[in-house]
């Protein structure tokens, strides 16, 4: 699914941004040794992906430290059934939200290419 959608026709579209956000691009991309395109081509592609369907249920973003300091305080009990919790509501919704029927290749493409790739959360290998 995800490569059909990489390989699909591109258009060019013109922006207008601070020129600030143009510098800090800039930076991002030679220390990437990469383009802003590029960066920008992935910026668009989470949107679309991920992050429009988690607007009505926003999500929050914490440093590794910051997690790893919640989690220090809870017991292997509370993590346990706080995921396990999660895991019964989030995987079906995920895919209803992006009108997937729940299945193994639905599910499979939502680790490898939602989680794994948009979300940076691991590298998603078969």
């Amino acid at each position: 699914m995800a490569e059909k959608e990489k390989t699909g026709n591109m258009i060019t579209r013109t922006f207008r941004y601070l020129e600030h956000f143009d510098e800090v691009l800039k930076d991002k991309a030679e220390k990437e040794n990469s383009s802003i395109n590029h960066i920008v081509s992935e910026l668009i592609e989470r949107y679309v992906n991920f992050i429009r369907y988690v607007e009505d249920d926003p999500i929050i973003s914490l440093s590794y430290t910051s997690f790893k300091e919640i989690l220090e305080d809870l017991t292997e009990e509370q993590i346990y059934f706080a995921g396990y919790r999660a895991g019964e509501r989030k995987p079906k919704s995920a895919l209803f939200i992006r009108v997937m029927i729940p299945s193994f290749e639905s599910m499979e493409y939502f680790i490898r290419v939602i989680l794994g790739e948009h979300n940076d959360c691991f590298e998603y290998t078969p």
